[in-house]
């Protein structure tokens, strides 16, 4: 199955809003947000759609990047500095947690 071009509607106006998703580096979704701001009943708003990239274990969290920078173009340390600067928390996503342990791992091996 192609997960990579569905799009669900989360959030348009006057209904419920959107649903929180949790952090990875590396998501298994990504968050589309319309930018142009509509009027409508004299309440201006946005519309939130999730893009699913894989296929999701139904035991599986939802996760977005919050950075919204390409996971692959920064080491795990400055993606984490980001996070916890910004937002508050050490991301233990298994991409950061990964590489996290191979950088200790490779530390430990050229002592």
């Amino acid at each position: 199955k192609n997960t990579n071009k569905v799009t669900l509607l989360l959030w348009e106006p006057n209904t419920v809003s959107g649903s929180v998703f949790g952090h990875a580096c590396k998501p298994n979704a990504r968050l589309i947000i319309d930018e142009t701001p509509t009027l409508e009943s004299g309440v201006f708003s946005r519309t939130w759609k999730i893009q699913i990239l894989e296929d999701i274990a139904s035991s599986k969290q939802v996760t977005i990047n919050y950075r919204n920078v390409d996971w692959d173009r920064e080491s795990v340390d400055i993606r984490r500095d980001e996070i916890k600067t910004i937002w508050g928390f050490k991301c233990e996503c298994d991409l950061c947690v990964e590489q996290h342990a191979k950088k200790s791992t490779s530390r430990g091996s050229n002592q």
